[in-house]
């Protein structure tokens, strides 16, 4: 709740419509000035009018917030401007029931009175805040999510469009290869004959290469569209102990003031207690079991008010009064529930769509490293032994003979017969190109800078399994980024160096915004179980691991230890 505080404090959002509505009702119910006649002619216009001027100075505080640049101003401008706001209301009120011929409360009540709005008014719209941030915020990370989906599935069909492309290119280098030696068993075949069918694997080879090396055609970026609001009101019980929190908070300040001590020591007792035992009752098993949860804390929450109402009945403040508690202990249930509800369901949804990208990023993965990677074992058959092949035999025999040149054809209709069939067989996914196609899909989403170095290139892709760790780890921080800071700068970098431990990979995800609106490594993160970890650098945080490459590793004498060399843990 601190947390969220301070985020909404300075969020420049503090204010928003739900805080107008709320004012609207308390102002009219609960924080209404007690007076003699509450059905005097006067007394609603007086209130109106104050609601009015009280909201003036409200919407004075959100132009300022959300026109300050600076976090700091934002929360002293909001923090001075509420209190304020809410300090001058019962002067207010005064004025305007004295002007509307309506006997103003005791002048002896008037600083119970203003340290009554500060409170309560403080704690109401910090709520109203929180939950409203809390919202808009699981709101816009949902639209982020889902516009990676979709980004995720465009990929996916680039990359079957990719690997229908790479099959045809496959397939005419293939067929032009396969006409070539053929004219080698032709009358007239000649060693020019060879260096022409050479050329042709020479230049096959390249072109099939360079479709393994070029990036899947890019549609054009999707757009982050607006969160879809869903109508649909759900109940659920909140965390134990909010709804006794605001009660406590909202009525305490009033009931100093208005009620004996004894009273308000039995009423703390029914609230602080009824509140544990409606916690503790909806939260059974057997409640959960059958879903029936948010009903039983909402039943038994009317039932707590009723008791308050009842000992406030007893201290003799009257029908009206006695109605209070009730009114604003059932409306502080149903209000949390209702927030509660809304919150879980947008975490559902939001842990829905992160587990779904997560999957869209490995098929996305899938989707082309195979095709590549069957690309360029066609492009090194034909360019490592057929292309070969026809230059070792160019030189070995200038006029060769008919048979010999049949004998040639032989060798390199199964050279062709191996490039048919690269798309047969099964093969890593993962290499350099799986993790700059990760960075290419985030990067239309997410302001993201990408660096994979010409070295960690090379080991990527000469260690599939390593790649496969290193894009489980850049996954898992890229999708972080978007949970939790979708607008801050965002950093990827793989790099691989020598260490006297030997040959090391590393790969990090920075976000530029603070540490803590990001939630550490969960007990079954991925990226966790690979070693990386989560730590905090200057004007943000960093996701890091790294790994062993394998193969020979770097001896440092023990008793000689190398000046310079640092080895990494």
């Amino acid at each position: 709740m601190a947390t969220g505080a301070r985020g909404a404090l300075g969020g420049g959002r503090f204010i928003s419509v739900w805080s107008i509505a709320a004012s609207l009702v308390l102002s009219l119910t609960v924080m209404a000035p007690a007076v003699p006649d509450p059905t005097a002619s006067g007394v609603l216009t007086a209130l109106v009018i104050g609601w009015v001027s009280f909201v003036a100075g409200l919407s004075a505080v959100a132009a300022v917030e959300r026109s300050a640049r600076r976090v700091t101003t934002r929360a002293t401008w909001v923090a001075v401007g509420v209190l304020l706001d809410a300090a001058a209301r019962p002067v207010i009120h005064d004025l305007l029931l004295s002007a509307f011929g309506v006997p103003a409360p005791p002048s002896s009540q008037l600083p119970f009175r203003i340290l009554t709005n500060v409170v309560v008014w403080t704690v109401t719209l910090t709520a109203i805040a929180v939950v409203v941030d809390a919202s808009r915020s699981l709101r816009a990370t949902n639209a982020l999510l889902s516009a990676v989906r979709t980004e995720m599935d465009a990929a996916q069909r680039r990359g079957e469009a990719f690997e229908a492309a790479a099959r045809a290119d496959v397939n005419g280098a293939v067929a032009d290869l396969r006409h070539r030696v053929g004219a080698l068993r032709r009358d007239g075949a000649t060693a020019a004959s060879v260096r022409w069918v050479g050329d042709g694997f020479r230049a096959a080879s390249h072109a099939v290469s360079e479709r393994a090396r070029a990036a899947d055609a890019a549609g054009p970026p999707v757009a982050r569209m607006p969160a879809r609001r869903r109508d649909r009101l759900t109940l659920r019980a909140p965390s134990p102990g909010t709804v006794t929190a605001l009660y406590v908070a909202c009525m305490l300040p009033y009931a100093l003031r208005a009620a004996t001590g004894g009273v308000i020591a039995l009423a703390l007792l029914v609230a602080v207690g009824g509140g544990w035992a409606v916690d503790r009752l909806s939260r059974l098993r057997m409640v959960r079991r059958r879903g029936g949860s948010a009903a039983v804390f909402v039943a038994l929450s009317a039932v707590v008010g009723a008791v308050l109402s009842v000992v406030a009945a007893a201290d003799g403040g009257g029908v009206a009064l006695a109605t209070v508690p009730l009114v604003v202990y059932v409306g502080s249930s149903l209000g949390a529930a209702l927030c509660a509800g809304m919150l879980h369901r947008l975490r559902a949804e939001q842990s829905r769509l992160a587990s779904a990208v997560a999957a869209d990023q490995r098929a996305t993965r899938a989707a082309t490293g195979a095709a590549r990677a069957a690309l360029r074992e066609a492009a090194d058959v034909m360019h490592r032994d057929g292309q070969a092949l026809c230059v070792l035999f160019a030189i070995e025999n200038a006029a060769p003979t008919p048979d010999r040149l049949a004998a040639l054809a032989t060798q390199l209709d199964g050279i062709i017969d191996r490039v048919e069939r690269v798309f047969a067989g099964s093969r890593s996914t993962t290499g350099a190109s799986s993790i700059t196609e990760l960075a290419g899909t985030w990067s239309r989403v997410l302001d993201l800078a990408s660096t994979v170095t010409s070295d960690a290139s090379d080991v990527l892709d000469a260690h599939p399994d390593l790649a496969a760790q290193v894009f489980e780890v850049a996954a898992e921080g890229l999708l972080n980024a978007a949970k939790h800071a979708a607008a801050a700068r965002t950093t990827l970098t793989v790099d691989a160096a020598m260490t006297g431990a030997g040959e090391h990979l590393t790969v990090r995800v920075t976000t530029r915004a603070a540490a803590a609106v990001l939630d550490g490594l969960g007990p079954h993160s991925r990226a966790r179980e690979l070693g990386a970890r989560l730590r905090s650098v200057e004007g943000g945080v960093v996701l890091e691991a790294a790994f062993a490459v394998p193969g020979p590793r770097a001896v440092v004498s023990a008793e000689h230890p190398a000046e310079g060399v640092t080895a990494e843990p």
